[in-house]
């Protein structure tokens, strides 16, 4: 791009065409983005619901109602398994997650 700014009005519309051009550009990667499901990130690391539970420092049970959408996690859990598995991603050289980016409804 070549823009000659002509005063603080020039550089300001610069600065409005890159935030639209880079909202309209995040906004297309988050669109194309999966969510990605729990059960299968378990199994892709090996790890069976026992030892992400403990290493998520949750019961086993309330790990299997989550995994199967019985049940829909508090957010602090939410937290706790996505640095579980973060933790074990990690130590896989794979990339890290978030929170967003699993799928909480696998039905």
């Amino acid at each position: 791009m070549n823009y000659k700014f002509k005063g603080v009005l020039g550089i300001i519309e610069h600065i409005i065409l890159y935030l639209l051009i880079s909202a309209h550009n995040s906004h297309k990667l988050l669109s194309t983005m999966e969510k990605v499901s729990l059960k299968r990130l378990r199994g892709s690391l090996r790890l069976t619901q026992r030892q992400l539970a403990q290493e998520a420092q949750i019961s086993e049970k309330a790990f299997a109602d989550i995994e199967r959408g019985k049940a829909r996690p508090r957010p602090i859990t939410a937290h706790l398994i996505v640095e579980a598995l973060n933790k074990k991603l990690k130590e896989a050289k794979r990339e890290e997650i978030t929170v967003d980016s699993l799928d909480w409804n696998p039905l």
